[in-house]
């Protein structure tokens, strides 16, 4: 028992030293920051046009699609003059172009900004029933100069890409500076000093609750970055949260222009409640057919687990590859690399050759310890170990004590040794 505590041990120093190591193999520099690019312009022009009094420039929040990436709804920019036919200034294209795939495995997330009509983008809205708001921004008409001229400066072919970021540089921050940077930084003045009482990872998690795979898989990926508590400021990386961070500021409302006839709130059970549930089927699961006597079972039984394991190790080695080799800073020092690592192969290949368990309950007692070792950190130092991955120290935990719990049951040492006196009989 001592030599597997100092093995859990070592692999705990060993795994922390590889999280650790986690950094940016290079800092992409950003083709076109925002804020740099923002002070350029004058938002406090003396003496602007009389054009820009008429000009109406509007905030327009599309609520969530059908993609993941959709679930957190869009931000655009809408500019009006006179009743004619707006403009739109979309933050977030992108296109599935050779080399794609590639670029955004490794980070290097590369959008666009786009100028375009606006009565075909909301109509594109409505076509796949998304929730279209409109808040019009109360500006004077050197606000509207300054962000008229930024705006088309920003889309020509020169200055439309930019450094995507999935918290920090998306389609509602690049929005959110512009307005910012048009009150003189009020905005943002105002906003920082209220906490928002959420995470990237929790207010993120509320939207993707409807995609439970999806989440469980990002949630398994992402590190501590984004579990630090957040300002109202910060928030409003999500579409919707600057739309009211907007109408609280300017004291203002939204107009309803499109509502979705299908989409309704998510009322199923959290993330955490689903994580919870798989643990106990997979627990359940692996003690009640693990050791059954019968052998299409016990063949069932082993192709499942063994796909679970498979699963779940090919996740690690994407995380481990996302840590090390990526630009992908959600990663690094991800907790979970600790536990639910690259040895679950060697679980999936003895499930897969009907082994038994005897294996896979000495690494699970190993890995156990790490779990127990983690939990204790986590409580001597919650201000170190911030990560929020309980979920997936629980899910491993099920696994670990079910397989534990088998190989017991099949070590020779443990069965009852025949007495001296039985022998012969």
């Amino acid at each position: 028992m001592c030599k597997k505590v100092l093995s859990a041990i070592a692999a705990l120093l060993f795994s922390a030293v590889l999280s650790a190591a986690s950094v940016s193999p290079t800092k992409l520099a950003d083709p076109f920051p925002s804020r740099e690019n923002l002070l350029k312009f004058d938002f406090s022009a003396d003496d602007p046009e009389a054009f820009y009094d008429d000009l109406e420039i509007s905030l327009v929040t599309t609520g969530a699609g059908d993609e993941t990436y959709a679930l957190f709804g869009h931000t655009s920019l809408e500019l009006e003059y006179q009743g004619t036919s707006g403009r739109f200034y979309d933050y977030g294209f992108f296109t599935f172009s050779d080399g794609f795939y590639l670029d955004f495995a490794l980070g290097k997330l590369y959008y666009n900004v786009y100028r375009t009509d606006a009565e075909m983008r909301i109509a594109g809205f409505m076509a796949e029933d998304r929730t279209v708001e409109r808040t019009v921004l109360p500006l004077g008409p050197a606000e509207k100069k300054g962000i008229m001229e930024f705006l088309d400066y920003n889309v020509l072919p020169e200055n439309n890409t930019y450094l995507y970021d999935y918290y920090e540089d998306n389609c509602a921050t690049r929005v959110r500076d512009i307005i910012d940077e048009a009150t003189g930084g009020e905005f943002k003045a105002w906003s920082e000093k209220i906490p928002s009482g959420e995470s990237f990872r929790s207010s993120s998690n509320r939207l993707m609750q409807s995609q439970f795979l999806p989440a469980f898989a990002i949630n398994y990926l992402e590190g501590p970055s984004v579990d630090r508590p957040l300002s109202r400021w910060e928030l409003m990386y999500l579409p919707d949260e600057l739309r009211k961070g907007v109408e609280d500021f300017f004291g203002t409302s939204s107009e309803t222009v499109y509502e979705s006839l299908s989409r309704q709130p998510y009322k199923g059970p959290s993330i955490f409640a689903e994580t919870i549930l798989l643990t106990v089927s997979v627990f359940i699961f692996l003690i009640s057919t693990g050791n059954c006597g019968n052998r299409t079972v016990r063949l069932i039984s082993d192709i499942v687990s063994g796909c679970i394991y498979g699963i779940l190790a090919l996740m690690s080695c994407v995380l481990l590859f996302m840590m090390c080799f990526t630009n992908h800073e959600v990663t690094y020092m991800n907790e979970n690399i600790l536990f639910l690592n690259p040895v679950l192969f060697i679980f999936a290949y003895d499930a897969f050759r009907g082994k038994r368990h005897e294996r896979r309950g000495r690494l699970s007692l190993v890995l156990l310890c790490i779990i127990a070792v983690l939990a204790i950190l986590k409580g001597l130092l919650p201000e170190v170990f911030i990560q929020d991955n309980i979920t997936y120290m629980l899910f491993m935990s099920g696994i670990c004590l079910a397989e534990i719990i088998l190989s017991r049951s099949l070590f020779p040492r443990l069965r009852r040794e025949p007495r001296r006196g039985d022998v012969g009989r």
